[in-house]
Order: structure tokens, then sequence, then C-alpha cells
């Protein structure tokens, strides 16, 4: 297969926004005092910021390495009605159980559902057969189910999916969608561009506070470099891991998060992170070297294997699902990825039974005698 212009423009568009993620994370710290260390200290402009930048160039040289990957996989026909249904679904349930007011729990889940089947809805659209008003409705559609939800992850990479084909001046209206949504989520009452400033320079503080406690913590006592091996097997343990804490297991040898997040609440009494942001490099950045290396090879293989698992022949659809991978844990991050893959494993064989069902009630007419078209 030949990779077209336009595919290798969306990918490098998909590269270039998760570098500003990173940016995001390495420029805008969270406040080091709240976890025991001291401001500005050599080690952490070292290990945080430098570590931030060398992330983002990584990821740079990843995009530009794997840009190339084909696909042979088609996108998959969703039926109108499943659309319909999902999005009027979502609308009723999210305006009720939406994240910020349920998060675990049965209604969080289902909640979860909707926020999945419409993300995998809007990645396998035929976008070589879309047209801009077409287009357009999916875009409001997404941005009505953001609204609704307060949550961005999803919603937003579905909207630079869906802008992707224009140029790069079409992303705008997305970032600044899920800017505002963040800023709105946030309850301070703030003007137009103070909320956007709001919502970039909270989303780096989050995101950077795991970080900070992972600094924090004691040289002796925990090897660092286990979180970053385990990260690097997380693509192959994520689903023993799922079915270990589904039945109480201890995931700690394989869950470089829970692995952190133990040593960290029994030493600190706090969660890991504290508020919910991530930042992947919290997994590697006390493992020195060996950790540049072990994130260089996990981006790697975050780019390639999602790449081979979502790209179809007309868009880089794994480009902008690994963004993701810069805000999530591993675990988090594959679980996500597995969960995409069963959901649209049901939507293509719900779309094959669909086909067969239309092609047999329009072949049965012409099959019965004394039918035009039946007998001659």
């Amino acid at each position: 297969m030949t990779v077209t212009r336009k595919f290798v423009t969306a990918h490098v568009l998909a590269v270039t926004l998760t570098v500003a993620l990173v940016m995001i994370y390495g420029v805008v710290p969270a406040n080091p005092e709240l976890f025991g260390v001291p401001p500005w200290p050599t080690f952490m402009l070292h290990e945080y910021i430098t570590g931030a930048l060398m992330l983002g160039v990584i990821v740079a040289i990843v995009g530009y390495g794997t840009r190339h990957i084909s696909s042979t996989r088609e996108p998959i026909p969703v039926h109108p009605m499943i659309v319909i249904a999902v999005f009027a679904g979502g609308c009723v349930w999210l305006r009720e159980h939406s994240w910020v007011d349920v998060r675990e729990g049965f209604e969080g889940s289902i909640s979860a559902v909707f926020r999945v089947l419409w993300f995998v809805i809007v990645i396998n659209l035929r976008q070589d057969r879309m047209s801009v008003a077409k287009r357009m409705v999916y875009v409001l559609a997404t941005a009505i189910l953001m609204f609704f939800d307060q949550s961005r992850t999803y919603f937003l990479i579905a909207m630079l999916v869906l802008l992707a084909n224009f140029n790069w001046i079409a992303i705008i209206p997305a970032l600044v969608a899920a800017l505002m949504v963040a800023a709105i989520r946030s309850d301070q009452n703030y003007g137009f561009l103070h909320s956007i400033t709001f919502a970039v320079g909270g989303e780096g503080y989050l995101g950077s506070q795991g970080v900070f406690q992972v600094l924090s913590l004691p040289e002796g006592g925990l090897n660092f470099s286990i979180p970053a091996i385990q990260a690097l097997f997380a693509p192959a343990t994520a689903l023993v891991t799922v079915i270990a804490k589904r039945f109480d297991y201890p995931a700690d040898l394989f869950d470089s998060s829970t692995y952190l997040g133990n040593y960290i609440e029994a030493l600190t009494n706090q969660p890991y992170p504290p508020m919910g942001g991530f930042f992947i490099m919290s997994e590697f950045i006390r493992a020195g070297w060996f950790g540049v290396v072990c994130i260089a090879l996990y981006m790697t293989i975050v780019f390639v294997l999602t790449k081979r698992l979502f790209d179809t022949t007309e868009f880089p659809i794994g480009s902008f699902i690994a963004l993701l991978a810069i805000k999530n844990s591993p675990m988090t991050y594959w679980n996500l990825v597995l969960v995409v893959v069963v959901f649209s494993y049901i939507f293509r064989q719900a779309g094959r039974i669909l086909r067969s069902v239309q092609v047999n009630d329009a072949s049965l007419p012409s099959s019965l005698p004394g039918v035009a078209g039946g007998e001659r």
C-alpha cells in the first residue's frame, strides 16, 4: 500500500500534538514544596524538565520513524441506526451521570461505555467518503457529548480525527473546545482568555504532580528500574492484570503504577497521583539513563502497536490514539486499547450480520415463483 501525503500529514499533526502535550507537562510544573521537595533543586531541573524535553524529542523521532507504517485494514462500517442510538443514549445518560459527577460504580461504568462506543464509531468512519456536511454533523455531535459529560480525552481525540483531513487550522476549534470544557469544569468565574490559560496551566499542574511524588521518594527502599521494565511489558500483561485485579489478586508484579503507588501511599499516605492527573514520565524518571532507554522503547512500542491495530488504509488513527499514552499510565493505556479492540470487533461482526440480512432481504423477491424477475 502506498502511504499518501495526506496520511503522512495527519500523522505529523498527531505527533506534533503529542509533543505539545508533553511540553505542557514539562513547562507547567506542580509546586514541589507540596511533596517535600525544595524549590527548583538541581536534580529536578535535570531529571524533570530535561526529561520531559527528551521525551518530546523521542516522541518526535518515533513519530517520524513510524510515519510510513502501512495498513491493509479497512474502516468498520457502522450502521446509521447504531450511531443514532449511541448518540441519543449518550446524551441522556451522560447528562445525568457525567464524568464530573460519577467516576466509579455501575453508573460510572455505563458512562465509560458510552464514551468508548462513540470513540470507536468516530475512529472507524470512512474518512474518504465523508462530505463536509456529514463531517460537521459528527463534530457537532461529539461537542454535544463532550459538553454533557464534561470530560475531554476521548471526545478531543475524536474531534481531532474528524478535523485532521482539512488542514492544521481546523484543529483549533477542537483544542479550544476541550480547553473550555476544562475551564468550565473548574467552576472558576474567569473570562474567555483567562479560562484558556487556566485550563492549560491546570492540565500541566495536575499531570506533573505524580512526577514530584516520585522525585520526592528516598533513594533507598525501592528499585526504580522495576516500574520502567513493567511499563515495557504492559501490552503483554494488561489482560492478566485486569483479571488479577478483578479477583483481588496483587497486581504489583505487573502494574508499574500499583508498584509505585503502594510505596508512595505507605510513605506519604497519599494516592498516586494525588489528584488523578498523570504524565508518563513518572514511571521512568528515577531510573536514570536506563529509564531514558526504556521510555524510548516504550513509546516505540506504543506507536508501532497502536498503528498496527488501528490505522486504516486511508487514515493514521493509531497516531492520534497514541496521544493518550502520554497522559495515561501504561496499564491504563493498554486496557483502553483492549477495550477499543473488543468494541471494534463487536461492531465489525454486527456490521457483517446487518449486511448479510440486507443482502438476503434484497435477493428474496427475485427467488420466488411468479414474482417479476423470478421466473421468465
